[in-house]
């Protein structure tokens, strides 16, 4: 299985290392370094050091786990998987307070987007969606 790390507007240096000191950058790299062979999802493609980045069309939802740091934009990530694999798979990792969010509607949203990425987790696992009894 393979790993694709999405964050928006990460920057890459032109040495084809994650620049930036904040702490979504520093998580970035951290990621790069605990599954050596990952891509970053970006703008276009660009071989990198250590890594690819590949925008989000060119990443295989049949074998690649897409760590997704943007989980408000999961539903969106699912559906451009969706287009080429019958089972996308989506991590959202919130590394961020959620105290930050201060609109009611990306309030409401954030506990529904964990909900819908736990049932596909569970469809994934066998179960079907369907309870235990």
């Amino acid at each position: 299985m393979k790993i694709a790390v999405r964050l928006t507007g990460v920057q890459v240096d032109e040495d084809g290392h994650v620049a930036g000191k904040d702490a979504g950058a520093t998580l970035v790299r951290r990621l790069l370094r605990l599954f050596p062979g990952s891509q970053v999802v970006g703008p276009q493609f660009r071989h990198c050091d250590g890594f690819d980045m590949v925008p989000i069309e060119m990443v295989n939802g049949n074998d690649t786990v897409l760590i997704n740091m943007d989980v408000s934009d999961s539903v969106g990530m699912w559906r451009r998987l969706r287009a080429t694999c019958d089972n996308p798979r989506i991590m959202n990792f919130v590394w961020f307070s959620t105290s930050q969010i201060t609109t009611k509607v990306e309030r409401r949203a954030r506990p529904l987007l964990r909900a819908v990425s736990n049932l596909r987790q569970f469809r994934a696992h066998g179960n079907g969606g369907q309870g235990s009894r």
